[in-house]
């Protein structure tokens, strides 16, 4: 690994801080056989839309965005596009799944009131 790629891994650390940026979130989810997985790990929650305000989809439902980061390390799975993910027991459906320098951007829609 270069010495750049060693500065970024030990930098994780500090980023997924519990005492600076992180806090801890129960992460769930239900595999092919309908098996649920909790855990509770490190988890940064960037935002909830991009705007501040939930985007009316129809009738009144409004769907949410929320932007959160894992490391790598933390994750039991490889997170795909419209795979179901529960953060704090409220259902998400991934839109987006970026792994930057061992840190997954993840990328969740809810439908209806913002958790």
């Amino acid at each position: 690994m270069s010495a750049f790629k060693d500065m970024v891994a030990a930098d994780i650390s500090i980023f997924m801080n519990l005492d600076e940026n992180a806090d801890l979130h129960t992460v769930s989810t239900i595999n092919q056989a309908n098996v649920r997985t909790d855990r509770e790990i490190s988890v940064i929650i960037d935002s909830y839309d991009m705007d501040g305000k939930p985007a009316k989809t129809s009738e009144g439902v409004s769907a949410h965005t929320t932007i959160i980061y894992v490391g790598a390390k933390e994750l039991w799975f490889t997170p795909v596009v419209d795979q179901s993910l529960f953060l704090d027991f409220n259902r998400y459906t991934i839109i987006d799944a970026s792994p930057e320098a061992e840190i997954w951007r993840l990328t969740l829609k809810r439908n209806g009131m913002r958790p």
